[in-house]
């Protein structure tokens, strides 16, 4: 009913985020990684434009890969999560 308090709100949602990967996650990652860990961000970020870019007859099916990928890597890291907080 009020698109403009949706707006504020995903745009706070964005700006935090990306906040906390740029300036908490990411410094922290480089310290123990190395630079290998920004190629890695890198490929992480552009692979799947790249990917629906070039294939444009199969967007749909990249957009559906994509978002598969996601939502695995998503649950693999939820549960590596919770196999390091049980031990």
């Amino acid at each position: 009913r009020q698109p403009g308090w949706l707006d504020l709100l995903d745009a706070f949602i964005f700006v935090s985020i990306s906040g906390l990967v740029l300036f908490h996650i990411l410094p922290e990652l480089l310290y123990e990684g190395g630079l290998l860990v920004l190629v890695l961000t890198g490929l992480g970020l552009l692979t799947p434009s790249l990917i629906e870019k070039y294939f444009h007859k199969a967007a749909n099916k990249a957009h559906n890969t994509t978002l598969f990928l996601g939502v695995l890597g998503l649950v693999l890291h939820a549960s590596l999560d919770g196999t390091v907080l049980l031990a």
